[in-house]
């Protein structure tokens, strides 16, 4: 997303700079950074963990060199897409992109039967390599749109160094861990925005209780043990649950 931010409002900046042109050149930049890393995981065919870490260390360096190495600035008329209807929108329409690829096309039932069992997909003639470019390109797209309203805000984007974009990869990392949670009981994607409206609410409480903020990332993650334990299915969890029924029907 950072390195979306700056190649593509650098390039947006050179091809004009209207508040448009930026927005469109940091999706199409994200996107493609996407589809990038996507190529590089099948060549080298390391684990996905492997593949996105070194691959983040490569955007940081090329961020960090970028039109100078002082990252990307842009003129106040970008704060067009600050606007609350303009972040409901692109949210509204990045659900419904997701949830209709997830839930209703061919590549959401073979990207579930591949993050089940990669074996079995392979032998049910699913192309698990197109499966998996498609999805990092997918990140890279998504990434663009939040690091397209993300510019809006501050007008401006310093690159990052020694993997100092990682507290950023663990707030994504709990949205999606929270999903996964409640994945039986609701969709995915639904899940995911749960997940990220849950986040933010533990920061805003932290805040609103005066702790100091360097406790954000270990209140979001005790807080979502805890969520996982409750959601969990697992035999000592479904007799607490069956206890505290009986006792509540009595």
């Amino acid at each position: 997303m950072i390195s979306g931010i700056i190649i593509g409002a650098g390039i947006g900046c050179r091809l004009g700079g209207s508040p448009a042109v930026i927005a469109v050149s940091i999706v199409a930049a994200s996107t493609l950074i996407g589809l990038a890393c996507g190529l590089i995981y099948i060549w080298i065919k390391v684990p996905s963990i492997i593949a996105t870490v070194g691959c983040m260390l490569v955007l940081e360096s090329i961020s960090a060199l970028a039109w100078g190495g002082g990252g990307i600035t842009v003129s106040k008329d970008y704060a067009v897409f600050n606007s609350i209807v303009v972040v409901i929108i692109c949210t509204v329409i990045s659900f419904v992109i997701a949830y209709i690829l997830y839930a209703r096309t061919k590549y959401g039932f073979h990207l579930k039967a591949v993050s089940n069992n990669i074996n079995v997909s392979e032998q049910q003639g699913i192309d698990v390599r197109k499966v998996k470019v498609l999805s990092f390109l997918l990140v890279g797209f998504f990434s663009g749109i939040y690091g397209m309203l993300t510019l809006a805000r501050s007008f401006k984007q310093v690159p990052t160094t020694n993997m100092g974009s990682m507290d950023m990869v663990f707030h994504a990392i709990m949205c999606f861990f929270v999903a996964a949670a409640i994945e039986k009981r609701v969709n995915l994607m639904v899940g995911v925005y749960i997940g990220s409206l849950t986040v933010q609410l533990i920061k805003f409480g932290i805040v609103a209780l005066g702790i100091s903020g360097q406790f954000n990332n270990a209140a979001v993650a005790v807080a979502l043990l805890i969520f996982c334990v409750i959601s969990s299915e697992s035999e000592p969890v479904m007799k607490l649950k069956a206890r505290l029924w009986v006792r509540k029907a009595e």
